[in-house]
């Protein structure tokens, strides 16, 4: 009788996001997130994302593969869909400077994430791939900013410095120039359950894998405002979601 030698091969990546799992924090700023940090899904599709966390965990101890986590913080690019509040506002921004629109809308802006660019994490996975046996990694870029912050960051690319009035559902955004209103909040557009709060800790990956963003949250705001802008000009329309970008080549989406 002979022997039979199985070769698992890197099966790949099982990519995860936070604000799929990870428990919200009453404080004004989370404790790093690790990935020894408890999940706590909030929606069934974070818990979808939980059941491919241990199963990848399961295959990579029980059978052997190379089958690694990514948990990977909030990452964006102009590439991003305008159904998230990152490219919502950066092409409300974009259509603002152009003289198409006046204002937005907003739901909850204090709730706080950890934003990357869709680049750096994109890296991060492949060096992943790259190291002799699995394991579980947290990408993020270690900084948490509001979503009022990503609004103002936003803004001063085309020059513009907001302001803020009121508070709750009657809060504003407003030019400090001109006075004009450009960002309202909207009760309708808050979740009815979400974290609030997130923050990552990439040690283990800066570590591990020498891994380091080289965007910040400055530089990527910038190239989606830009990005919006050219969109604007050219005659694009944004797309929803990066399938409307296979779907029609008419969508912005680069």
């Amino acid at each position: 009788m002979g022997t039979r030698t199985w070769v698992y091969p890197r099966v790949g990546v099982t990519l995860l996001t936070p604000t799929h799992g990870y428990p919200s924090s009453s404080l004004d700023m989370p404790a790093p997130q690790t990935e020894e940090t408890p999940f706590h899904p909030v929606s069934p599709y974070a818990v979808s994302k939980q059941f491919q966390f241990w199963t990848t965990v399961n295959f990579r101890e029980a059978y052997g593969f190379h089958a690694s986590n990514g948990i990977l913080f909030n990452h964006e690019s102009p590439r991003r869909g305008t159904t998230f509040v990152t490219r919502k506002i950066t092409s409300q921004v974009a259509m603002i400077a152009s003289g198409l629109s006046d204002s937005f809308e907003l739901g909850n802006l204090n709730a706080v994430r950890d934003w990357g660019h869709a680049k750096d994490y994109m890296r991060g996975v492949h060096l992943i791939l790259q190291q002799p046996e699995g394991g579980d990694y947290v990408l993020a870029s270690g900084e948490a900013y509001s979503v009022r912050q990503f609004v103002e960051a936003a803004f001063r690319v085309i020059g513009v410095n907001i302001e803020w009035s009121g508070a709750g559902v009657a809060e504003v955004g407003f030019d400090s120039v001109t006075s004009k209103v450009r960002i309202k909040v909207n009760a309708e557009l808050y979740r009815p359950l979400e974290n609030a709060n997130l923050l990552g800790s990439a040690a283990k990956a800066r570590l591990v894998l020498g891994w380091e963003p080289e965007y910040n949250l400055e530089s990527l705001v910038e190239e989606m405002v830009f990005s919006g802008i050219k969109a604007v000009k050219t005659g694009k329309i944004f797309a929803t979601s990066w399938l409307d970008c296979l779907a029609d080549e008419t969508n912005w989406c680069i």
